[in-house]
């Protein structure tokens, strides 16, 4: 089929899609940065943001088992952790899992 066909094509672009993907990355940052430091936040943005993120993710884990197949059980894993991870913080939180709370741990605090 035609992922595969394009995977066998271009081994070697594996680099274009890693700067594909750290862009997108940085650029989910700076939106949301932006949106918080101009209090242009909303509770719609902020779901959408989020359901948006484990979206991508979970295309990037359906990608990576086409092209690699053999290592299903590991994006399974990682797929299950993205989203259970952020679902048990937003639970925990009561509120969006990027909210500004100091007594969360320091850990918690960096990666939001």
């Amino acid at each position: 089929h035609m992922l595969h066909q394009a995977h066998l094509n271009q081994t070697d672009e594996w680099f274009l899609g890693l700067v594909l993907y750290t862009g997108s990355f940085i650029l989910d940052f700076f939106d949301g940065y932006f949106a918080r430091l101009f209090h242009q936040s909303s509770d719609f943005g902020a779901v959408l943001d989020m359901v948006t993120d484990r979206v991508s993710t979970m295309l990037l884990l359906v990608v990576l088992c086409t092209f690699y197949p053999e290592h299903f059980s590991w994006y399974a894993l990682l797929a299950a952790l993205d989203y259970s991870s952020h679902w048990v913080q937003m639970y925990a939180a009561k509120a969006h899992h990027k909210t500004s709370n100091q007594d969360k741990n320091f850990i918690v605090r960096f990666y939001y």
